[in-house]
């Protein structure tokens, strides 16, 4: 498809449209188009945001090699010019790695972002929950707990109580495989309470069956005493205190 004459930017904007409606393919062909644009008039800036942005669409639909081309070209770019832009390359790539299993580099990649982060606070939490993930996939549930109660208090210092829940509901998953139930069906109820409070009752909900589903497992089997107030982690004891959860 040509550009017919449109402007790269207004490109860029057509693919981001079509990404955010979920058609990846066409988003894809408006990034190319873009690149295409910025590199005929010597944009780099230009030609690292449409090559991100094609990454960003390839990833989506499940083509971790070429989003990991993309990405990389993308990252030399933004490292060439010092753009703000790398940390999000870095990210994009460490998730890219991810996709294909290959913690090692996702890992060292998230941290290397998280590093970058250090003003940017929701990417910064953001680095957290991505190692913390393939911690988890990895069944290193220390790391793990460890990542999301860090991410738990960034979202929670800059009042984005989204991404809160989304660590409490990821925090009550390891407690769950842990063994901890008791433990985690109090953070579970926490979880899908802001859900509800947000309005995302569909997220609630699914968190709701996950603490029956918990419960229907301690009712056939199960000689673990409730959890005290005491043996709460002083990071919930904190949330259990707030009658919002977050302070915003």
């Amino acid at each position: 498809m040509a550009s017919g004459g449109r402007s790269p930017k207004l490109l860029l904007e057509l693919g981001d449209m079509h990404r955010y409606q979920g058609d990846y393919v066409k988003a894809s062909d408006f990034y190319k188009q873009a690149l295409d644009a910025y590199t005929d008039i010597a944009d780099t800036r230009g030609r690292a945001m449409s090559m991100w942005n094609m990454a960003e669409a390839d990833r989506a639909l499940g083509k971790s090699g070429e989003a990991i081309t993309l990405y990389s070209a993308a990252l030399h770019l933004f490292t060439e010019i010092e753009d703000e832009m790398r940390a999000d390359a870095l990210l994009g790539l460490a998730k890219a790695y991810s996709d294909r299993g290959d913690s090692g580099k996702a890992i060292a990649l998230f941290s290397e972002a998280k590093e970058l982060l250090t003003t940017d606070s929701r990417g910064r939490a953001n680095a957290l929950c991505g190692l913390a993930t393939v911690y988890l996939v990895g069944n290193n549930y220390y790391s793990a707990f460890t990542r999301f109660s860090e991410a738990l208090e960034v979202f929670k210092s800059i009042g984005d109580r989204l991404g809160g829940a989304y660590a409490l509901w990821n925090l009550a998953d390891i407690r769950c495989r842990q063994g901890r139930n008791w433990e985690a069906i109090q953070v579970y109820e926490q979880a899908a309470e802001i859900f509800q409070q947000i309005g995302r009752t569909e997220t609630a909900a699914e968190v709701l069956e996950e603490i029956a589903a918990v419960r229907r497992l301690l009712n056939r089997d199960s000689k673990e005493p409730l959890a005290s107030r005491d043996s709460i982690p002083e990071y919930l004891r904190f949330i259990l205190d707030q009658p919002f959860r977050f302070s915003i």
